[in-house]
C-alpha cells in the first residue's frame, strides 16, 4: 500500500537531509530604480492562511521591465501578487482601510484579497516559493499610467510557526516606454471556482481546461488577433503531482509551454521564452494539472487556502 500511494504521488524522489532554499540565497535584482519595502508583519492564521494588502505607490507612470518580490521570512509566504489598481474613488477607500489597521498594511481576509482593492485591478505577476527576480525579455515591460496604485496582496500561511514581525522588500526597474507592452494571462477555469473542482479521498485527480486564443481573459489586450506568448508558469498546491501548460495548433500540433512532470510547492518559477511563441487567434491554450488524494479522508476542493487546491497557468502575452 505504501509503494501504491507513492507512485500515485507521482514517484516523487524524496529530498535526504538538504536543506530548504531561503530567501536569502535567491539572487536580488540588480540597479533597481526604485526600491519599496513593506513595514515589519508578523501574519495571524484563521486559522492558518492570512491575507494581507499593502499600497506600495501610486503614479508612477512608467513600464516595468524587472521585478522581484523578496520576502524577508520566505517561509510563511504561500504567495504574493502585484497590482495595478485604478481606484474607483480616487484611492479614499483604499487610504481609510490603510488608515484604520493598525498594523502593515490592511487585512483583507474577507474574500481572500479579492475585491479589497477597491478598484479596477490589472494582475501584473506573482511570487511564489524559490522565485527570484523576474526580468521580462528585452523590449517589453508591464505598463503602469499615472493613476495608477500599485498594491500587493499577500497570502500568507503560519502552520510551521512564525519567527516574527518582517518586511518584504519589492525592487522594480523601469523603462519610459517599450516595444511590445506585457499583459499577464491567468489560464485557469472559471467554473472550478464555482464547485466543478475536487479530489475526492482515496483517488487521483485530473483537471484540464482549454480556450481559443481569441477567447482568453485577460486585462488590457485584446486577444482577437492572436498573441505573443512570452514565459509560463504553473501554480498548485501541496497535492500537485504534474502540471502542464501547451498550445494546440488550429491545423494540427501541439506546442509544449512548460511541463513540470514532478511537482515542487518549493520551486514555483517563471519561464522565461528565448523567443516567444506566437499563438494564433484559432489556436488553443490548455493547462492541466494532477492532484492526489490517496490518504485523505475529506475530499480537496478549490480555494485560496494552502489546504484547498488549484490548477492555473500564468502567461505573459502581448499582441503580435
Amino acid at each position: 500500500a505504501t509503494i501504491d500511494a507513492w507512485v500515485a504521488r507521482g514517484a516523487r524522489l524524496g529530498r535526504g537531509d538538504a536543506d530548504a532554499v531561503l530567501a536569502s540565497e535567491v539572487p536580488a535584482l540588480d540597479d533597481p530604480d526604485l526600491v519599496l519595502q513593506t513595514a515589519p508583519y508578523a501574519p495571524v492564521g484563521h486559522p492558518d492562511d492570512d491575507y494581507r494588502c499593502y499600497v506600495l505607490a501610486r503614479g508612477i507612470d512608467a513600464v516595468l521591465t524587472a521585478v522581484e518580490l523578496a520576502p524577508e521570512d520566505a517561509s510563511v509566504v504561500h504567495h504574493a501578487n502585484l497590482s495595478a489598481v485604478t481606484p474607483w474613488d480616487g484611492g479614499a477607500a483604499l487610504l481609510a482601510l490603510d488608515d484604520a489597521d493598525p498594523g502593515a498594511g490592511f487585512d483583507c481576509n474577507e474574500g481572500k484579497g479579492a475585491g479589497a482593492l477597491q478598484g479596477d485591478e490589472r494582475k501584473l505577476l506573482g511570487w511564489g516559493p524559490g522565485r527570484g527576480p523576474t526580468l521580462l525579455p528585452a523590449g517589453t515591460g508591464l505598463p503602469l499610467g499615472a493613476d495608477d496604485w500599485l498594491l500587493m496582496t499577500v497570502h500568507y500561511n503560519v502552520t510551521g510557526g512564525v519567527a516574527g514581525p518582517a518586511p518584504i522588500r519589492v525592487a522594480l526597474r523601469t523603462a519610459e516606454a517599450v516595444d511590445q507592452p506585457l499583459a499577464r494571462l491567468k489560464l485557469m477555469d472559471p467554473a472550478w471556482k464555482d464547485g466543478a473542482f475536487e479530489v475526492l479521498p482515496g483517488e487521483v485527480a485530473v483537471h484540464t481546461y482549454e480556450v481559443p486564443v481569441r477567447d482568453a481573459i485577460l486585462d488590457g489586450l485584446d486577444p482577437t488577433g492572436g498573441l505573443w506568448v512570452h514565459s509560463a508558469s504553473l501554480h498548485m498546491h501541496l497535492r500537485g503531482v504534474t502540471a502542464s501548460a501547451s498550445l494546440r495548433r488550429a491545423g494540427g500540433g501541439e506546442v509544449r509551454l512548460l511541463d513540470i512532470p514532478r511537482w515542487d510547492f518549493d520551486q514555483q518559477l517563471d519561464y522565461l521564452f528565448r523567443e516567444p511563441v506566437l499563438a494564433g487567434p484559432d489556436d488553443t491554450l490548455v493547462v492541466s494539472c494532477t492532484q492526489e488524494n490517496v490518504d485523505g479522508t475529506e475530499a480537496v476542493t478549490w480555494g485560496p487556502d494552502t489546504s484547498n487546491e488549484m490548477c492555473g497557468a500564468p502567461l505573459f502575452v502581448s499582441a503580435p
